[in-house]
């Protein structure tokens, strides 16, 4: 592994073992190998998988509150980012990858058995706010989504999907703020902004923008949970 991302790797996760390192190792070669075929990630990225895909991906359970044992959704999964990095370093979690193409769902099926990752499910599936299932209506605790829609669109997919007091986290920059600032009152959400601290943007100048938002609806209140 390459000593700066080891070093980085060792600072979010000090207590990472060495078979989660493997899995982590494993599944950036897998994005790598089949990228070509799947455009699972930019093409730009391939050579910063790690500090643009991976550790943006695993970071989050540094600023963020998932309850030992949280049923978690991952929408338009993709290449499984974020949902995979972040199982491989909570292997408690109860995953459920979500996305519409057969290729890429395929693709995480696949990923999922090499690496022998438990309590997780790829469902192939193209959500719209009128088409939640009852198998997946107030199913999860936290429902994420990374670099898929504008916040009114993916409030609008996973506000049915989320249990009482559940929360949805999206990766975003600092940019799209606005529109979550004008858009909070006119849908009835509260939501909350964590940021990357400085000392990690030497790694990945996207680090400096990128922001971990979690958004509730209006009358829910955060619940602290058993944080891993």
């Amino acid at each position: 592994m390459d000593p700066q991302i080891q070093q980085l790797l060792d600072i979010i996760r000090p207590q990472i073992s060495p078979a989660q390192q493997q899995q982590l190792m494993q599944y950036a070669d897998l994005l790598q190998q089949y990228n070509q075929k799947l455009n699972l990630i930019s093409r730009r990225d391939i050579p910063r998988v790690w500090e643009n895909h991976i550790f943006p991906s695993i970071l989050a359970n540094s600023f963020v509150d998932f309850p030992l044992g949280a049923a978690v959704a991952d929408l338009g999964s993709g290449g499984g980012l974020p949902g995979i990095p972040l199982k491989i370093i909570r292997p408690d979690l109860k995953l459920v990858l979500i996305d519409s193409s057969r290729k890429k769902t395929a693709f995480l099926r696949q990923v999922v058995y090499l690496l022998g990752i438990k309590q997780s499910e790829v469902l192939q599936a193209r959500l719209t706010p009128r088409e939640i299932n009852d198998m997946l209506r107030n199913r999860f605790k936290v429902v994420m989504a990374r670099a898929v829609a504008g916040f009114r669109e993916l409030w609008e997919l996973s506000g049915p999907l989320l249990e009482k007091n559940g929360f949805m986290l999206t990766w975003k920059g600092e940019s799209d703020l606005t529109e979550l600032q004008q858009l909070a009152p006119q849908i009835n959400i509260r939501y909350q902004v964590g940021r990357i601290p400085e000392e990690f943007w030497k790694f990945s100048p996207k680090l400096s923008q990128l922001c971990f938002v979690q958004i509730w609806p209006e009358y829910s209140s955060p619940e602290s949970g058993n944080h891993v």
